[in-house]
């Protein structure tokens, strides 16, 4: 089952609930779940009502954070309405399409001005080739590019301004030029969103994440409250799970946290090991002050097959350092126990990257085409 199913079943059982209370299904109205984006609150609602075999429901409060990079394409932004809607007291974020336009725009003023300046004609050229204005439509792909830029900066909390200050000016000319080109989104964008009175969609995401945080701790919501499935890539998150877990009904359900690790191995991946699956899960535990043995596994009925197998996948993600641990595997698993727990499983090792796309295409039309 999926882990969204596997949520369904612990909300409609109660497990959120103080002293292990079934929820009524009225009570369930009290529940706000948060999840990391609408595809996903939308996936919960379905899978609420087939956990509850009844033909309607009285769903929990179902919100998107808004943590993955879904809530800020064009089309996303062009369907649907905004997640939080706060207090009435942030700015409305600027819509993706025409942050987009205002960009593209602004890339090809910053190509003329450039014609016009008083520099060596090669020197014109190799800036503007390199930086690929010359066409509209070089302009909107850059456009998508600077959007892209900014919503990576301002996730981090962090400042357009502080790209100036990456690299000493006696250092690199070509960053200078960089940097002459990135005007257009350390002046002239805030300018325009000054003007507009409107937030980037990352900035607002932010504050208004920040802002729930607040509420939650002033005002101290009366029903259980569940953060599932957040695994902090976004830094405000973080607070936002600080603020659920000082709630006396507040819960953070962290999607397939290794608890197999060994703790030498597992203390090593916040720091030394970034490649790891698990490592931002491991910053989040440290960011919220929770120890991984304090984390306690939902009541989900698994099989023995299926346990051996997220064994023996924990030890092939080993951190390098302590892969000569791998000698022991024999003594918690007999081979006979690991050839079950892979029963079904297939490996396709295919010559190239493009054989490998083509082969995942052919068996995932397979799978539509042929239920079950």
């Amino acid at each position: 089952s999926s882990f969204l199913d596997e949520l369904a079943h612990a909300v409609l059982s109660g497990e959120f609930a103080r002293d292990e209370l079934l929820l009524d299904p009225l009570a369930l109205g009290d529940v706000t779940i948060m999840l990391p984006t609408r595809r996903a609150a939308r996936q919960l609602q379905q899978s609420l009502l087939d956990a509850s075999k009844q033909s309607a429901l009285l769903l929990p409060s179902i919100r998107p954070i808004g943590e993955a990079t879904e809530d800020l394409t064009l089309l996303h932004a062009l369907a649907s309405r905004e997640a939080f809607l706060g207090d009435g007291t942030i700015p409305p974020a600027v819509g993706e399409l025409e942050r987009r336009l205002v960009l593209a725009t602004l890339v090809l003023r910053w190509s003329e001005a450039l014609r016009d300046r008083d520099i060596p004609e090669r020197s014109r050229q190799a800036i503007m080739q390199a930086a690929g204005a010359n066409t509209p439509a070089q302009a909107m792909h850059l456009a998508r590019e600077l959007a892209r830029l900014i919503d990576m900066v301002e996730t981090e909390n962090a400042e357009l301004s502080d790209l100036e200050s990456l690299v000493p000016d006696a250092l690199s000319e070509h960053w200078q030029q960089t940097l002459d080109f990135l005007r257009i989104i350390l002046e002239w964008w805030p300018a325009h969103l000054v003007s507009s009175d409107k937030l980037s969609p990352a900035d607002r995401r932010n504050r208004v994440i920040l802002n729930e945080a607040a509420r939650i701790r002033a005002t101290k919501p009366a029903g259980p409250l569940i953060v599932a499935g957040v695994t902090g890539s976004i830094p405000a998150t973080t607070e936002l799970m600080r603020a659920v877990l000082s709630h006396s009904l507040g819960a953070i359900v962290l999607p397939g946290l290794d608890t197999e690790m060994d703790e030498a191995s597992w203390s090593r991946l916040a720091n030394d090991n970034p490649e790891h699956p698990q490592c931002s899960l491991a910053k989040l535990l440290q960011a919220i002050g929770v120890s991984r043995a304090d984390v306690k596994p939902m009541a989900v009925k698994g099989s023995v097959a299926l346990d051996n197998r997220a064994r023996l996948i924990s030890e092939a993600m080993r951190p390098a350092a302590t892969t000569h641990k791998w000698h022991q595997l024999g003594n918690t698993i007999a081979a006979d126990d690991a050839t079950a727990a892979f029963a079904g499983v297939h490996r396709l090792t295919a010559p190239t990257a493009q054989d490998e796309a083509e082969a995942i295409a052919l068996i995932m039309r397979r799978a539509a085409e042929e239920p079950n």
